[in-house]
């Protein structure tokens, strides 16, 4: 990987269906560069698969994450035994033997369930639970349409719309235009399975933390360099002095330099790297609900 290709990856990882076209313009390479970039980084295994979610809040909802550190050695077969539970949308496991379970909850007795199953297969015995500030969806509800393009990208994630539209029995505007709207009005979020052991890259995940009314954000901005790269940030609800970033760096070096210029920044508070071992994610309930909302056969 290089500057350009982790570039790519965080436009893909902030909008996971970004034409070609608009990322070759924001890279300055052409069209077929970008694609055959795209390509490496999937045969390599950085890239392992899209996913999108529609936002939790239109089904009454809420993103929830469960931290803390694993008493058994946390591995793929263990994530992938707790992604079983319909509630857990993904599994990210980081260097000290941390583990990062995101739940899509309803209730608060769903929260201690997913507490108790992380216990159970990876022996987090005292854990951090935080919910995730996505912002509020700007549509109040969806279309029995919406459901079902919803439904057709929970699936999979850069099924195109000629396709969709064929499985809805519409036509493609009406796909595209629904669509559009569900992006627009931030109703789908998108993000990628990460295989980082398939290069020497350092990719990491960042816990930053500022005093005050500084922006953990424009911190990271101001600090990051051009040798790094911003994939990912997550925000929590009730906590805006933290900020978790996904991020990649060439190197070691480089991957401390960013730290020693954050810590140096007289706002920041503190700046925890972890090495990002792996990402898994998991179909959950809302899956179920965005097909029975289409309130038609979907024929894929």
């Amino acid at each position: 990987m290089d500057a350009r290709d982790a570039r790519i990856l965080a436009r893909l990882l902030r909008h996971g269906r970004t034409p070609l076209r608009l990322i070759a313009e924001e890279s300055g390479i052409s069209v077929a560069a970008v694609h055959k970039r795209i390509v490496a980084l999937e045969e390599s295994g950085v890239i392992q698969r899209y996913r999108c979610l529609i936002h939790p809040a239109l089904f009454g909802a809420r993103a929830v994450e469960i931290e803390g550190p694993c008493e058994r050695s946390p591995t793929v077969a263990l994530a992938d035994e707790l992604g079983e539970c319909p509630d857990v949308f993904e599994v990210v496991i980081a260097s000290r033997d941390h583990a990062y379970v995101t739940c899509v909850v309803r209730e608060d007795r769903d929260i201690r369930e997913i507490v108790r199953r992380a216990n159970t297969t990876l022996g987090i015995t005292s854990p951090t639970v935080r919910t995730h500030d996505l912002g509020a969806p700007r549509l109040a509800a969806l279309k029995p349409l919406d459901s079902g393009v919803a439904y057709a990208l929970s699936t999979k994630a850069r099924r195109p719309v000629s396709e969709i539209a064929k499985a809805l029995g519409t036509s493609d505007k009406a796909v595209a235009q629904s669509l559009e709207s569900l992006i627009d009005g931030g109703s789908l979020i998108f993000t990628i399975d990460l295989g980082t052991g398939a290069t020497s890259d350092q990719f990491t995940q960042l816990d930053l933390r500022t005093d005050g009314d500084a922006s953990p954000s424009d911190e990271l901005a101001a600090a990051i360099g051009a040798e790094s790269q911003v994939l990912w940030m997550t925000r929590f609800a009730g906590e805006p002095q933290l900020l978790r970033a996904w991020t990649w760096s060439p190197n070691a070096g480089a991957l401390q330099e960013l730290r020693e210029r954050l810590l140096a920044r007289p706002r920041v508070t503190a700046a925890t790297p972890s090495m990002l071992l792996f990402s898994r994610g998991y179909p959950v309930w809302i899956h179920d609900a965005l097909r029975a909302a289409a309130g038609r056969e979907y024929r894929s």
